[in-house]
């Protein structure tokens, strides 16, 4: 749950931001985000995760569906070179 695949592109259900949402969004998680990170991943809790914000709306429109492969609940599919996860799994160590 580190949110690393969501700072690298957004998913379908996601949005690439604008110049004026990156910044913005800047100055709400406090350093400067990645220009090809999605609008709607928080900010970084205590432990350095990062959530999706419409987590929900994407369980809900997948439940409904019979789509084969989920976009949550699943597991990191980037575990080579993901600094962040690697980071959040020392930290619960």
């Amino acid at each position: 749950m580190s949110g690393y695949c969501c700072t690298i592109a957004p998913c379908v259900y996601g949005v690439l931001m604008d110049d004026r949402q990156i910044r913005v969004k800047d100055d709400v998680v406090g350093y400067p985000v990645n220009k090809t990170e999605c609008l709607h991943l928080g900010p970084p809790n205590s432990m350095g995760q990062r959530f999706c914000e419409i987590y929900d709306e994407i369980k809900e429109a997948e439940d409904m569906s019979d789509y084969p492969y989920p976009m949550m609940g699943t597991g990191c599919g980037s575990t080579l070179f993901n600094n962040a996860r690697t980071q959040i799994k020392e930290k619960i160590k």
